[in-house]
């Protein structure tokens, strides 16, 4: 999730403006250019009007809910900072809305 965190960013800063879906991310010659996660499931990208964005795995069974390998995995940052300006590759994860 974290070379995704680093592509949306990119994307961001370089089209002043969030991609509508994580398949118009441009392929990277430096960082892994998967959408899936590591069970090959689709990651399930939202963007809160506030500039949160929520990358999500449903974990090892594909769908939502669940317990230990099958547990979904939601991980949030913002992609502005305070005044605006688009964030940098190390804005922190927050917690997800």
């Amino acid at each position: 999730m974290w070379a995704l965190k680093v592509r949306i960013l990119r994307f961001a800063r370089a089209n002043d403006r969030l991609p509508a879906t994580l398949e118009e991310l441009p392929p990277s010659a430096s960082l892994g250019n998967t959408t899936n996660d590591g069970w090959g499931h689709p990651i399930v990208v939202s963007f809160a009007p506030d500039g949160t964005v929520t990358l999500t795995s449903y974990g090892r069974d594909g769908v939502p809910g669940g317990t230990g390998e099958d547990a979904d995995i939601v991980t949030s940052f913002t992609a502005k900072t305070t005044n605006g300006s688009w964030a940098d590759e190390q804005v922190p994860w927050v917690k997800p809305p």
